[in-house]
């Protein structure tokens, strides 16, 4: 059965590549604005990808059947580890992305709306007022903070040590995941070094 995927840019894939190193959101919402939201782009190290962006669209592909759609490639499997989703196929695949379906139902997440809440209280305190002031950290802060208490269950030194450790750790995990995998281990003065450190 032939497959067609959805229209993207027909630029060449470094081009593209250096379009995403560059400004990734920024180009990926004139894509979604350009070509509607799924389209195919190119880009080194992962070749060509479907993003999708319609919920509806993305729930449907993390609910079906590994025959239908698998994880082909392990692309962030190399940044996450082996026993990561990303790292995964076939039943192992399967078996682990059922474990992140009910966290995600309507009564559970009815339970995270409390989290949210106190953090969004906690945040809006420190704002200052009659006067205009960038959200962005703080909405960013919220986030992480409610991440943490409602998916990783933090508290306390392990929370305070958290909040430092992730937005490094994931910003450092962005880049790695463009970044081919050396063969042979330099040490910590690589980013892949400084990563299994």
């Amino acid at each position: 059965m032939k497959t067609t995927l959805p229209a993207g840019p027909d630029a060449p894939r470094a081009l593209q590549g250096l379009w995403i190193l560059m400004a990734r959101r920024k180009i990926m919402y004139r894509m979604r604005r350009r070509y509607g939201s799924a389209f195919t782009i190119d880009i080194p190290v992962f070749g060509k990808a479907l993003v999708i962006s319609d919920p509806a669209e993305v729930k449907q592909l993390f609910t079906t059947s590994p025959e239908l759609a698998d994880n082909v490639e392990v692309n962030l499997g190399r940044v996450l580890g082996p026993g990561s989703l990303f790292a995964l196929e076939g039943d192992a695949h399967r078996r682990q992305r059922k474990l992140l379906v009910p966290p995600f139902h309507g009564r559970r997440l009815k339970a995270y709306e409390t989290i949210v809440e106190d953090e969004a209280v906690r945040e809006m305190a420190t704002w200052p007022e009659g006067r205009e002031f960038p959200v962005l950290e703080s909405m960013m802060r919220i986030t992480l903070n409610a991440i943490l208490r409602a998916v990783f269950g933090a508290e306390g030194a392990e929370f305070d040590e958290l909040r430092v450790l992730l937005p490094k750790f994931v910003a450092l995990g962005s880049k790695l995941a463009v970044l081919p995998v050396p063969r042979t281990e330099i040490g910590s003065i690589t980013p892949w070094g400084r990563f299994r450190a």
